[in-house]
């Protein structure tokens, strides 16, 4: 293999592990790992039954004055069975499961 071969290939790599890193290290997970932190809050503080508008009116980091984002994560964590929606007049709200404390996440 040539010199220029192997600075063209280091080059190439390079680039697509910038691209890669940027696409799965640096934040493509951010909603998951949102999600995660949130979830593991309503477990830690044991509630079982809220509104989005409810959990944004907390005290929590990443999640204070969120409603939007609180919604769009508890729709996701929703896709996963871990909490279901229960539309009541003009409000949504959201019930723990059970054993939801039993699940690893």
């Amino acid at each position: 293999i040539s010199i220029e071969a192997f600075n063209y290939a280091s080059k190439t790599v390079d680039y697509l592990y910038s691209h890669a890193k940027a696409a799965f290290i640096d934040g493509s997970n951010t909603n998951h790992d949102l999600a995660s932190e949130l979830l593991h809050r309503l477990i830690e503080s044991g509630t079982k039954e809220f509104t989005a508008s409810q959990i944004a009116q907390r005290d929590w980091k990443n999640f204070k004055r969120q409603t939007d984002l609180i919604t769009q994560l508890l729709k996701y964590i929703e896709s996963f069975g871990l909490v279901k929606s229960e539309e009541t007049n003009k409000t949504t709200k959201w019930k723990l499961f059970p054993n939801i404390s039993d699940v690893g996440i």
